[in-house]
């Protein structure tokens, strides 16, 4: 590391995000899973029980962001969008469950929709 090159721990949220995209910088990809993954795992386990579950939605969140990471004009915290995929994608795991329990019937809940519903969400802030 240089003068020049900061540690990826000192560089902010959108600085991560132009590394890890316009450089494939998987490390810097691995420095705001480190930054964000506790408040996205605590989301996780307010909303829901099962451990796999939180898991899966855990990766469903980073997943969405690394899709998202060249396509969206970040600021230079990331925090409070992580938070709002976390809390939707766990509440389409919750629905999910519970159709699958016989509970209620609504649409499937899946990926492209959570990328969608996140393309409507930013587009409209903007």
């Amino acid at each position: 590391m240089t003068k020049e090159q900061p540690a990826l721990g000192q560089l902010d949220d959108r600085e991560l995000l132009l590394r890890f995209c316009q450089c494939r910088n998987e490390q810097a990809f691995v420095a705001l899973i480190a930054r964000h993954g506790p408040m996205v795992q605590r989301v996780c386990q307010r909303k829901l029980n099962n451990q796999q579950d939180v898991e899966d939605v855990f990766q469903a969140v980073f997943m969405v962001l690394a899709r998202k990471a060249s396509r969206v004009r970040w600021q230079s915290s990331i925090a409070n969008w992580l938070y709002g995929v976390a809390w939707r994608v766990a509440c389409c795991e919750l629905r999910r469950r519970a159709r699958a329990l016989g509970r209620i019937v609504r649409p499937q809940c899946n990926l492209n929709l959570i990328l969608e519903i996140e393309r409507t969400h930013h587009s409209a802030k903007h």
